[in-house]
């Protein structure tokens, strides 16, 4: 079927007015390959409004892949992504950036900006010709929601790790858009920032807006999202609450003995040791 046929049958379902979807976000059976070598198989997944969901796997699973088809930064070899009900593929891309806001793990720019102005580039699917005041004051609302007055006119290549990355969180929270997309936010990040960013992803997941962070490590998704999603080798290999953090399958999907236990209601995952290759073969 394809994504036109699937909308037209959404809209013949039900002839009332159509209310708002549960549903933000809507994955289905999504494969995408670099050339010859497939990368993702047949995922499908769906995420709530309101809902932090992390993806979570191997290096190489097919985690940052997903995270650019969702934001058709990558276009899908088939499949379809929905948005709030709407297939992205049949979305321009200005609409597709006013609903979805992507926070890559690192950018670099050979023309460093300041942290007003970098910021403000997220206010373009909004603009036109010239920023108005109301873009202005939006990007400085966030600026003093993210603590970063001090460096508003700092060139953005001059800020910490932890700093960078906030501005490129305030440059997606001022598209407005009610999906982010964070690529492994705490990759290169201390403790500290690492807590600080995802209270900050948390404090910014409303009941009208919806995250979805590639992260590496367990214990900190178990603790800042939602629900999970388990990739291994392009396939989902488990989905749901954190109780999917088992022995068994993170013995699967990582080839590592694990144990898991639980501290005030949140599952702790400590590794033992990583099996030999020849005991490591994956369901």
């Amino acid at each position: 079927m394809t994504t036109s046929e699937r909308t037209a049958d959404r809209d013949d379902r039900t002839s009332a007015p159509r209310e708002t979807p549960t549903v933000r976000l809507e994955v289905l059976d999504v494969t995408f390959a670099y050339e010859s070598e497939p990368v993702l198989d047949g995922v499908t997944l769906e995420v709530g409004r309101g809902e932090v969901l992390g993806i979570v796997g191997p290096n190489g699973s097919g985690k940052s892949t997903l995270l650019r088809c969702l934001d058709r930064l990558l276009e899908p070899d088939s499949g379809a992504v929905f948005v709030d009900g709407d297939a992205l593929d049949e979305l321009r891309r200005t609409e597709i950036a006013r609903r979805v806001g992507y926070v890559p793990q690192e950018e670099r720019s050979a023309f460093p900006a300041t942290v007003f102005d970098t910021i403000l580039l997220g206010r373009k699917p909004h603009v036109g010709w010239r920023p108005t005041e109301e873009d202005r004051d939006v990007v400085a609302e966030v600026i003093d929601r993210l603590g970063l007055e001090a460096y508003t006119l700092r060139p953005i290549d001059e800020l910490s790790g932890g700093q960078r990355q906030k501005v490129l969180i305030g440059r997606a929270l001022v598209q407005e858009a009610p999906l982010l997309l964070f690529d492994e936010p705490t990759s290169s990040l201390d403790v500290r920032h690492q807590l600080e960013v995802l209270e900050l992803i948390r404090e910014q997941t409303t009941a009208d807006r919806t995250a979805v962070i590639t992260i590496h490590d367990l214990n900190l998704a178990a603790r800042y999202c939602d629900r999970l999603a388990m990739l291994h080798e392009g396939r989902i290999a488990a989905a749901g609450d954190p109780d999917i953090l088992t022995p068994e399958t993170i013995r699967n999907v990582y080839g590592v003995d694990v144990t898991v236990t639980t501290h005030n209601g949140r599952k702790i995952v400590v590794p033992e040791r990583a099996l030999p290759t020849d005991d490591h073969r994956p369901h």
